[in-house]
C-alpha cells in the first residue's frame, strides 16, 4: 500500500467518524444527485385587469394601491379550499399540483402561476384548456364573485372594482422561456418550462 493509498483511507474513515458525532438520534441530509431530484414545473400566465368605479373597461382607474388590490384577492382567493383547482376540470388537473391566487403587476397585467405535480409536464393541448378553463373563472365564476364587492374607496368616495376579465383587448397567454418538444409515443407537444 503506498502512502498516497493510506492518507486517502485514513481520510474517509476519518470523515466517517465525524459524521457520526452530534446527537444520536439525528441522521445525516441526504442530499439526492442532480439527475434523480425530481422537476416540479410552473407554468405563468399573463392576462389584463381593470380597476374601475362603473364596470367601464375602456375607462379603467390608474390610481390605486396596488398592495390593497392584492390584499383583497388574497382574501378571496384563500376562501378556497385548494384554489382554481376547486373549480376548473379535465383530465390535465391529475398534472397539477396547485394554481396560486393572481398577483396583480404595475404593468396592468394579472399572473397566474400554475405548479405541475412533481414529474410531470403539460402538453400544449392541456395549456389550451387550461387557459379556457381560467377564463371561464376569471370571466364567470370567482372572478365574477371578486368584482362584486369594492376593494377599497377612494379620497372621492368612489369605490373601486377590479376585474380579472374584459374588454375587447382581453387575452389570456402562457408567459416566460419554454422548450416545445414532441412526445414521441402520441406526436403531442410538450411545453417545459426554462427559466424566467
Amino acid at each position: 500500500m503506498t502512502g498516497k493509498s493510506a492518507f486517502w483511507i485514513m481520510t474517509i474513515l476519518l470523515a466517517g467518524i465525524l459524521a457520526g458525532c452530534g446527537d444520536s438520534g439525528s441522521k445525516s441530509p441526504q442530499v439526492l444527485p442532480v439527475e434523480n431530484v425530481p422537476d416540479h414545473h410552473v407554468y405563468v400566465l399573463h392576462s389584463p385587469y381593470y380597476v374601475t368605479t362603473d364596470f367601464n373597461y375602456n375607462n379603467p382607474v390608474t390610481d390605486f394601491d396596488l398592495n390593497t388590490l392584492q390584499d383583497y384577492i388574497d382574501w378571496e382567493y384563500d376562501k378556497l379550499d385548494n384554489g382554481l383547482l376547486d373549480y376548473i376540470g379535465g383530465d390535465f388537473t391529475e398534472k397539477i399540483d396547485a394554481i396560486d391566487a393572481p398577483v396583480v403587476l404595475q404593468n396592468g397585467y394579472a399572473e397566474t402561476r400554475i405548479h405541475a405535480r412533481k414529474g410531470e409536464v403539460l402538453t400544449l393541448s392541456d395549456i389550451d384548456d387550461l387557459r379556457d378553463e381560467i377564463l371561464g373563472q376569471y370571466a364567470d365564476g370567482w372572478g365574477e364573485g371578486l368584482e362584486q364587492m369594492h376593494f377599497t374607496i377612494t379620497n372621492a368616495d368612489e369605490e373601486l372594482y377590479v376585474s380579472l376579465y374584459g374588454g375587447s383587448d382581453w387575452s389570456i397567454h402562457l408567459y416566460g422561456k419554454y422548450i416545445y418538444s414532441s412526445d414521441p409515443g402520441t406526436g403531442e407537444v410538450i411545453v417545459t418550462p426554462s427559466g424566467p
